[in-house]
């Protein structure tokens, strides 16, 4: 058989504070008088055994947020990891093909221009010489 007892909160228990009564009397459960918002390091050292971390503070959070909209951020961001996981995907599908297509095309076409210049080069130092040689020719002719 079952036996129900009822235990009483020591929070209900205590006295409470009354509209007009002085909060700085009061004795709270989890503060000193010299205590103050912030003051953790104004305490001399003082801590309540409890280091509390980042991931309990994350879970406190978690928590706090309802789960329906917890399910609505997380499917927010995982759609938003997809489209961005696309989109990268996509512009380095895009920056190979003009990497690659560059390299095909334009180094031949580089190399063409490099040697159509130096042709160039041969044939103007071809015609300075042959202009030399013609004055050449010409002192020796006439003897100047």
């Amino acid at each position: 058989m079952v036996h129900i007892k009822e235990v009483e909160d020591q929070y209900f228990s205590e006295q409470r504070p009354s509209p007009n009564y002085d909060y700085d009397d009061y004795d709270y459960p989890h503060s000193s008088a010299s205590s103050s918002v912030g003051s953790d390091e104004e305490d001399g050292g003082e801590d309540d055994g409890y280091d509390e971390s980042l991931y309990d503070r994350i879970v406190a959070l978690k928590e706090m947020i309802p789960v329906h909209q917890r399910a609505r951020i997380v499917d927010v961001f995982g759609k938003a990891c997809t489209v961005l996981g696309g989109g990268l995907r996509f512009g380095g599908s895009v920056l190979w093909v003009v990497g690659t297509s560059a390299l095909v095309l334009g180094v031949p076409f580089a190399v063409a221009i490099g040697e159509e210049q130096q042709q160039l080069d041969m044939e103007r130092q071809a015609t300075a010489m042959g202009g030399m040689a013609e004055v050449r020719l010409f002192l020796i002719v006439f003897g100047v």
